[in-house]
């Protein structure tokens, strides 16, 4: 019993494999993508490259300079969608906008 049952996977094997040779040839993949333009920077490290700015938003996260120089930055809203990033207060207390 065992015996045929082998004889019977392996004849089902060869015919499943025959069947395959048929099939088109899947295409073929694109070739990778060119890297995409270098991602706009952070909107905590906008702090690092304006050093005389105190505050700063990208419309939906703002962000203020803490005593100790750090960058303290609001949580982002669920369905906000930043916008590049403004000084919104200068150091000398003039507004940036």
């Amino acid at each position: 019993m065992a015996c045929g049952l082998v004889a019977w996977l392996v004849l089902m094997l060869a015919v499943a494999g025959a069947g395959a040779a048929d099939l088109p040839k899947p295409p073929d993949l694109p070739a990778a993508a060119a890297p995409a333009a270098a991602e706009p920077p952070s909107i905590q490290g906008f702090g690092d490259r304006e050093p005389s700015c105190e505050e700063w938003t990208d419309a939906c996260r703002a962000c203020q300079r803490a005593a100790d120089g750090a960058p303290s930055c609001s949580n982002i809203g669920i369905a906000c969608q930043p916008r590049e990033v403004t000084c919104t207060r200068r150091r000398d207390g003039a507004s940036a906008k």
